[in-house]
């Protein structure tokens, strides 16, 4: 396993890795953001997770599930970050 990179045994790993790659030799740089902070991104990457046996999946027309998560983000609503119960 690399420096920050995926746990050799991620369901998603190979996918992981080749962006990685993708990203270095195109110069972009990620930063990271909660869940809550781009509730968008989070919705569509659980919508990916879902379809991970596809090559590709075109998402159109746009599905109503994000309809209203882009009218928050728009609207630049504040979400809260809840903890997760420890028992």
């Amino acid at each position: 396993m690399s420096k920050g990179g995926p746990v050799d045994n991620h369901p998603a790993r190979d996918v992981i890795e080749e962006c990685r790659h993708l990203f270095s030799e195109l110069e972009i740089s990620m930063i990271h953001t909660l869940r809550e902070g781009n509730n968008c991104a989070d919705h569509l990457a659980k919508l990916g997770r879902i379809q991970l046996d596809e090559d590709l999946v075109i998402l159109h027309p746009l599905p109503h599930s994000m309809h209203q998560l882009l009218l928050a983000d728009m609207a630049h609503v504040a979400y809260p970050r809840y903890r997760k119960h420890v028992r």
